[in-house]
């Protein structure tokens, strides 16, 4: 990192050994005096827990990280505790949730957000781009559903994880197809008359669920 501007570093919680707290760590003692530091991690990151998060997540956070410390494969309250020392540090630090991160006109870094649930602010136009991320679990006996969800996702992250033990076959995040509303304000300089909603017209270009969209049988 000798001579670097900047420093981008993705939070990994992989493992049970504070994978995600020693990188942090480093790159905090070891980054050039006034560097710009950039973290990635995951949207359950909070920093003054006014953060509004689904109960999806609650959920998937719970149970799914609860899971994966159990197999001593994931650790969230290692990125939680890596970036709390991000949070108290004197650096010159961004902490970017629920970003891959991939290069582009904004260098991959999200419009500004102080708390997951906040509306983002924008003055003529906004493009969105949506990752949904899920996750699959097959416990012994599920072979033949397991064999068809392979040939028909294409796994994220590291991929698969399979014969866990204690009755799990294989586990693996992938990437959903699932709908999506978004709802967009305006505020006006002064009040003025808004007809009601054309459900129809607004409705017209909308697509339901996509031939091929998958659907495991167990």
């Amino acid at each position: 990192m000798a001579g670097c501007d900047g420093v981008l570093t993705v939070l990994v919680p992989r493992g049970v050994h504070g994978y995600s707290t020693g990188t942090a760590q480093a790159v905090l003692d070891l980054a050039p005096p006034g560097a710009r530091l950039v973290f990635s991690c995951g949207w359950h990151i909070t920093r003054d827990g006014q953060d509004v998060y689904s109960r999806r997540l609650k959920w998937e956070v719970g149970v799914l990280g609860g899971f994966g410390k159990l197999v001593r494969a994931v650790d969230l309250d290692d990125q939680v505790e890596a970036c709390r020392r991000v949070f108290a540090s004197d650096t010159r630090w961004t902490v970017v949730r629920g970003s891959e991160l991939e290069d582009g006109e904004s260098q991959g870094l999200p419009v500004r957000s102080w708390h997951v649930g906040d509306p983002i602010v924008f003055q003529e136009s906004a493009a969105v781009t949506l990752q949904q991320i899920g996750s699959a679990m097959f416990h012994d006996g599920e072979e033949n559903a397991l064999a068809q969800f392979k040939r028909e996702v294409t796994p994220a992250g590291d991929g698969w994880i399979e014969n866990i033990g204690g009755g799990v076959r294989a586990f693996t995040l992938y990437e959903r197809s699932d709908d999506w509303c978004a709802t967009g304000f305006a505020y006006c300089a002064r009040p003025q008359a808004v007809p009601r909603l054309d459900v129809a017209a607004a409705t017209v270009d909308v697509d339901g669920i996509p031939a091929g969209h998958v659907h495991v049988t167990r």
